[in-house]
């Protein structure tokens, strides 16, 4: 059962790797003039005949992947719900609807719309998380560790990495990843305009024209400071955790996907790096937020009670 749930875990990275490579690149990452070519390559959604043939490669092994993934997800859930704890069949049921709602969601991909985006970037990555506590065993006890640790490292850790990646989606969805390509200062006063931008099912056209708007670069600085908040807990965590046996190890990685993701997004990284910086920020996002799935799992035996001997 191990071994085809690192199958899947894997299937679901190159789905996501293919995804966002597709996603940022249509929206215009990576172009040149950078980042001139920015807006207008974001606001053309390309015709079959200007589509690349490396694009169209791309869109073949996503769908291959996707449903080899899903035939993984059958199985998968099939031969392993009669053993699973309450949590892991949750984790189970969850890769079953996640696919279905992926498949459905594909139907109307690509799209300008925010909430398409985000559905197809959440998704992938909530997809991870369910493998990674799926593939996680639970701690039979966390009495070496302080009593406080399993609280402070459990659910609210992981929705807020999660908040983070729905930032993060927004931030592309709304074509503001260079919006202070040119130096913006910090404007508090303008965030409040940037909650507009949290109502995905409105599209861009009510939005300024440029990418460097107020609207979006605040929505760029919440996103960078929502990620600098979660690096730091993230590595907190691995610090308190370096202790125990199990723990540290999950924590550790997760701390060092979350300072790679930070260091990704840097603006002159990112220009230098081009589509292969700003796609490897966003998988390495998805690997933060599954790692801090793990971590849940690890630190929080509780969620595992329930589980039948053979499923443990």
């Amino acid at each position: 059962m191990r071994t085809l749930l690192a199958l899947a875990l894997a299937l679901v990275l190159l789905v996501a790797l293919c995804s966002a490579t597709l996603r940022l690149s249509q929206s215009g990452v990576g172009c040149t003039p950078w980042p001139t070519c920015y807006a207008q390559a974001s606001a053309e959604a390309p015709r079959d005949a200007e589509i690349p043939a490396w694009q169209h490669t791309l869109r073949l092994t996503h769908r291959i992947s996707a449903t080899v993934a899903g035939l993984a997800f059958v199985f998968i859930v099939a031969f392993g719900f009669g053993g699973w704890s309450r949590s892991q069949r949750v984790a189970g049921a969850s890769l079953w609807a996640l696919a279905a709602a992926l498949a459905f969601v594909g139907r109307i991909t690509p799209s300008q719309l925010p909430a398409v985006v985000l559905a197809n970037l959440l998704g992938g990555h909530l997809l991870l998380a369910a493998l990674a506590w799926l593939l996680t065993p639970a701690l039979q006890s966390v009495d070496t560790l302080p009593s406080a640790i399993a609280r402070e490292l459990s659910w609210p850790l992981w929705a807020f990495v999660l908040l983070v990646l729905v930032s993060g989606g927004l931030v592309s969805a709304r074509t503001a990843v260079a919006a202070c390509a040119d130096g913006c200062g910090l404007d508090l006063a303008s965030w409040p305009d940037a909650l507009a931008a949290w109502q995905p099912w409105r599209g861009n056209a009510a939005w300024a024209d440029g990418i460097g708007t107020p609207m979006r670069q605040a929505l760029l600085q919440l996103h960078v400071v929502l990620g600098a908040l979660a690096m730091s807990v993230l590595c907190w965590a691995a610090w308190r955790v370096r202790r125990c046996t199990g723990a540290a190890t999950v924590a550790a990685l997760t701390a060092l996907a979350a300072v790679s993701v930070a260091l990704l997004g840097i603006g002159p990284l990112q220009q230098a790096l081009g589509l292969g910086a700003a796609t490897a920020h966003s998988v390495l996002g998805g690997f933060t937020l599954a790692g801090s799935a793990a971590l849940w799992r690890v630190l929080a035996p509780s969620a595992g009670r329930g589980a039948r001997p053979r499923g443990a």
